[in-house]
C-alpha cells in the first residue's frame, strides 16, 4: 500500500475538495499527466483527503487518455502521442471503444467557419465532474478559501458562438480577486473571479490543450457540430445556486 504524506504547508488543513476530511496529501490540482514531461513545473496544488484524492485521480486517468485526441495547441501531437504511447497500452477496453467510435465530422469554429475532422465519443460527465473538483482546488490555491460540499455547483458547456459575449461580462465584473493562469505553454489555460459577497460565488473559465473541442452534435438534424473548447464553472452558497438552477432550467 502506498502512503499518501502531506506537507507541512497542508499539515491540519482540510481536503479542498470535500471541505469536511483533514488532508492526507497534497494533490495537483491540473494533474502531471494532462502535461508534457517538460512542462511539469509551478503547477497549482491543493490538500487532500484520500477518498477524494482517489476519485479525482480515476477521473484524470479517463480524461488524461482522452482529451488529447482534441489537443490543438503547438505541441498537440506530442500529447496525443503520449496518449497513444503511454496511457491507452495500460486499458485496451477504453482504446478499442476510442478507434471503434472514431468518424468523419464537421466542426463550426467561433467564426461560424465550418472544418473536416474527426470526431470520438466521449463521457462529458467525467469531465464536468472533474471541472468541478478543479475550481474547488483552484479557489483554495488562489484565495485559501473552500467551496463546500453542499454549496451549488454547475459546469456549462457553451458553445463558442456564445462564450464570447458571457466571457466579457464576467470580465467586467468588478471583483476584487481575480486570476488569470497560463500552464505548460498553452496545455492549460484559465481565470476566475470570485465576489467578496457572497464569497462563495465564483466564475471559472478553462481551456485544455488549446482549446480542446467537445461538441453537441447536430448531424442527425442536419446541422453542424457545435463545439466547446471553452468550459465555464460557476459555484455559489446553496440559496444562490437555488436560483441560479431555476434560471437555468426556466431558459430550456
Amino acid at each position: 500500500m502506498m502512503n499518501l504524506q502531506v506537507s507541512k504547508k497542508f499539515k491540519g488543513k482540510l481536503c479542498a475538495y470535500c471541505a469536511v476530511a483533514t488532508a492526507t496529501t497534497d494533490d495537483h490540482v491540473f494533474a502531471r499527466e494532462f502535461f508534457l514531461l517538460e512542462d511539469r513545473h509551478r503547477l497549482p496544488k491543493a490538500p487532500a483527503c484520500q477518498k477524494c484524492n482517489s476519485g479525482k485521480s480515476g477521473l484524470e486517468h479517463y480524461l488524461t487518455a482522452v482529451l488529447p485526441f482534441a489537443a490543438k495547441h503547438e505541441r498537440a501531437q506530442e500529447s496525443l502521442r503520449e496518449s497513444l504511447d503511454r496511457r491507452l497500452p495500460r486499458n485496451n477496453k477504453l482504446s478499442n471503444a476510442l478507434m471503434d467510435s472514431m468518424k468523419p465530422a464537421w466542426m463550426q469554429e467561433g467564426s461560424g467557419l465550418l472544418l473536416p475532422t474527426a470526431s470520438i465519443q466521449f463521457e462529458s460527465v467525467k469531465l464536468a465532474e472533474l471541472l468541478k473538483l478543479i475550481v474547488r482546488g483552484l479557489t483554495w490555491h488562489h484565495w485559501n478559501a473552500y467551496v463546500g460540499a453542499s454549496d451549488y455547483a454547475d459546469v456549462m458547456f457553451m458553445p463558442d458562438m456564445g462564450t464570447l459575449d458571457f466571457q466579457d461580462r464576467i470580465r467586467r465584473w468588478g471583483c476584487s480577486q481575480r486570476v488569470v493562469e497560463n500552464l505548460g505553454r498553452g496545455t492549460l489555460s484559465y481565470e476566475g473571479v470570485r465576489t467578496a459577497d457572497p464569497p462563495e460565488l465564483t466564475v471559472w473559465g478553462i481551456s485544455m490543450f488549446g482549446g480542446a473541442a467537445i461538441a453537441y452534435d447536430k448531424s442527425r438534424d442536419g446541422g453542424p457540430i457545435e463545439v466547446s473548447s471553452r468550459w465555464w464553472v460557476v459555484t455559489a452558497p446553496p440559496q444562490v445556486g437555488a436560483m441560479l438552477a431555476r434560471g437555468n432550467r426556466a431558459k430550456v
